[in-house]
């Protein structure tokens, strides 16, 4: 059972962390310096998402 929600935690973090990168690329395409201190705090939540999928591959 436990397998089961890791495997469902880790998908649902694995499409946050695709919508957020597509995100990211329509920020940067638009208008960079309009938008940079919003990438950054993306980015850096983007990382946190990639830590967090880190944390749960190894359980």
């Amino acid at each position: 059972m436990l397998s089961i929600n890791t495997d469902e935690l880790k998908g649902k973090r694995i499409e946050t962390q695709k919508v957020i990168e597509r995100l990211i690329k329509i920020l940067e395409e638009n208008d960079e310096l309009q938008f940079e201190s919003t990438i950054v705090a993306i980015e850096n939540q983007l990382e946190i998402i990639r830590d967090l999928n880190a944390n749960i591959i190894a359980l």
